[in-house]
């Protein structure tokens, strides 16, 4: 069906007449309320900035280089893992710089314009990498934890969240009296010194820990930041170094290790007063004690770090395996002496009793020697019969548990004197000398 003109015109000015009420009606109606002037400025001002500027090149680009401003705060510490030879910390990595491309008349706004962290992708920022790192993590819950701020003179503030595990080389010779020193690096990947150079912020604020900080086994006993320069193929680059010192805390070990492991030497020295005819409790006790300090000894293993060498904590428990295995020995040397005896004695006739019987006379014993020896039916004459029935005769088992009374605990506690009078003394020397040796350049030191 043909439309006519009349038609054709109202349609054309139905049109006109709704894109007009749109454009003047709609948009008042629709906006809740206008932009400041503040907001204007800084949207224009933003705009401006962004329209040139490029990225992709460093400020002060083919001239001095980059002064980048450092500091650290660490939120957590933690865990140290002596398995992998790692620490991981939480903190904050903040840093300054000034870039000639973000300057703006500060009379527009007023003086700085903090940047939301979606931002930070159309801007120029350093390439800081941390060195020997094994795993690193930004933090973007419920937003990427960033922050950027620009000042009307060019002054760029960076901060953002890191969680960081980086290697850290244990000594654990003097475990667990031990004392450790991790260390963080960091610098830039692509830039050597003649374009950028890192420096640490000033003592006030390089390095802050927040005072919650605390660990299960260690004690941070203190920090150490310096610069340092190192050399690659492609350029001398800026190095900042933070150390953190550790000292372990003995007591779980003297719970769950040392303690114990003392307990079961005295209770083996038990059977130093239990009567020599009482075998079977005096072996029992032996081989209880035997398999209490091997499961001791077993679950030590399991449970401490794994290392190629001895530890101070192995030394230990290894002599106490000795002392409580010694008394076991003791029982059977008892034993056999109380059994010659007893045969030497029924062999003269005379009721031997535990080996308790008094002594038989000089002339009686080298009757004995004779007629042991002269039967060639019986017994081979021989040096070494000779002297074994001289043994024989000379000790005494009740003598062997009176000396064990003594030598046994008088050499163990000689033993913890040198022990625990070495291994803290030398561990803590250790500890003090590494601390407060001369840093490189730029140190700043700090004690808990």
């Amino acid at each position: 069906m043909a439309v006519g003109p009349i038609s054709r015109l109202m349609f054309i000015t139905g049109t006109c007449l709704l894109i007009i009420l749109v454009l003047e009606v709609g948009p008042s109606q629709s906006r809740l309320y206008e932009p400041t002037d503040v907001e204007i400025n800084a949207k224009r001002i933003l705009g401006d900035l962004l329209f040139d500027y490029d990225r992709r090149l460093r400020p002060n680009y083919g001239g001095k280089p980059v002064d980048v401003a450092v500091s650290v705060y660490i939120e957590t510490l933690g865990p140290i893992s002596e398995d992998d030879m790692t620490f991981t910390l939480e903190f904050y990595l903040r840093q300054w710089w000034n870039d000639r491309g973000l300057q703006f008349n500060s009379t527009l706004y007023n003086g700085t314009m903090i940047l939301s962290p979606d931002s930070i992708d159309y801007l120029w920022v350093p390439d800081i990498v941390f060195l020997g790192e094994i795993s690193a993590s930004f933090h973007d819950v419920t937003k990427r934890n960033a922050n950027i701020r620009v000042k009307h003179n060019g002054d760029v503030f960076f901060t953002q969240r890191i969680t960081l595990t980086v290697n850290c080389a244990l000594d654990l010779t003097y475990f667990p009296m031990d004392t450790q020193t991790c260390i963080m690096r960091m610098n830039s990947y692509g830039y050597a010194d003649h374009d950028l150079k890192l420096t640490w912020v000033n003592e006030d604020y390089r390095f802050q820990l927040d005072p919650h900080v605390a660990l299960s086994q260690l004690f941070l006993d203190g920090w150490d930041t310096y610069n340092t320069t190192s050399s690659y193929i492609s350029g001398d680059f800026t190095e900042l170094v933070a150390e953190f010192y550790f000292r372990r805390d003995v007591m779980y070990y003297l719970l769950s290790s040392y303690f114990p492991s003392i307990m079961i030497v005295i209770i083996s020295w038990v059977t130093f007063w239990i009567q020599r005819t009482s075998t079977t409790a005096r072996a029992g006790l032996g081989i209880t004690t035997v398999l209490s300090i091997l499961t001791l000894i077993l679950g030590n293993a399991i449970r401490g770090p794994k290392v190629a060498y001895v530890k101070a904590i192995d030394i230990y428990i290894t002599v106490c395996f000795l002392y409580v295995f010694g008394a076991l020995v003791e029982f059977s040397i008892v034993c056999y002496f109380d059994t010659k005896r007893k045969e030497r004695d029924s062999e003269l006739g005379h009721d031997a009793v535990g080996g308790s019987s008094t002594d038989v006379s000089k002339g009686q014993d080298k009757k004995v020697l004779m007629s042991e020896a002269g039967s060639g039916k019986q017994r081979k004459k021989s040096v070494t019969f000779m002297i074994q029935q001289k043994v024989v005769r000379n000790v005494r088992p009740s003598k062997i548990d009176f000396y064990s009374r003594i030598l046994f605990p008088a050499t163990f506690i000689l033993f913890n004197i040198i022990y625990w009078l070495s291994y803290p003394v030398v561990a803590n020397f250790d500890h003090y000398y590494n601390t407060f040796k001369s840093p490189s350049l730029g140190g700043d030191h700090a004690m808990l």
